[in-house]
């Protein structure tokens, strides 16, 4: 009998929770729409609050310029995603590790590696022997000689890979002594989300 008294208190509509009050359930609801827009709105605003941490290992061209800017014509790359190695001087065994590395980022991409074309940009042309000649052939990688004068006003110099999205631009720049890793990272990510 005393369950029943307690019960009925309970549902008897003279005792009113804040919950159950139509105002309440109005603003609650408000609230739920409009803090997302002025939370959206403040971080947009305040963008030092936003934590400047990127996922690139690369340095951000930005904004991006075209592939011009190394000597380049878009149409060397047949609307692919472009490795390009810049060397000046003679490819010497820095040169031809690089090369290699490219060859191996190239193979890790695995089912994306097709799309991917690789181009060594040289000042000396006659730096490339039999052995080199053989290695660029063999591996298919694209290579141009350009005026060093040209090479010299690029931007970002001193790096020495660049990442080329599939319409020309020059997106990110990498120094000479960049772990193949990250590159092939950045290179995943971006064939990932870009296509």
């Amino acid at each position: 009998m005393q369950q029943s008294k307690t019960s009925k208190k309970l549902t008897d509509g003279k005792q009113s929770t804040l919950g159950n009050h139509p105002l309440t359930v109005v603003l609650i609801m408000a609230l739920l729409f409009i803090v997302p827009i002025l939370l959206a709105d403040l971080f947009y605003t305040h963008k030092t609050w936003l934590p400047k941490h990127t996922l690139n290992h690369g340095q951000l061209i930005a904004p991006p310029y075209s592939m011009r800017g190394l000597a380049l014509n878009p149409e060397d790359l047949h609307q692919q995603w472009g490795l390009v190695y810049v060397h000046t001087g003679r490819c010497d065994s820095l040169c031809q590790r690089s090369l290699y590395n490219m060859l191996q980022i190239q193979k890790a991409l695995g089912k994306d590696m097709n799309r991917l074309q690789r181009l060594l940009v040289i000042s000396q042309m006659d730096s490339i022997d039999d052995q080199l000649q053989k290695l660029l052939n063999d591996s298919k990688t694209l290579y141009k000689q350009v005026d060093p004068s040209i090479m010299g006003k690029r931007p970002k110099s001193p790096a020495a890979f660049y990442v080329i999205d599939p319409f020309g631009n020059v997106i990110l720049a990498y120094q000479y002594d960049t772990k193949p890793e990250w590159i092939l990272d950045d290179l995943k990510f971006l064939m990932g989300q870009i296509g």
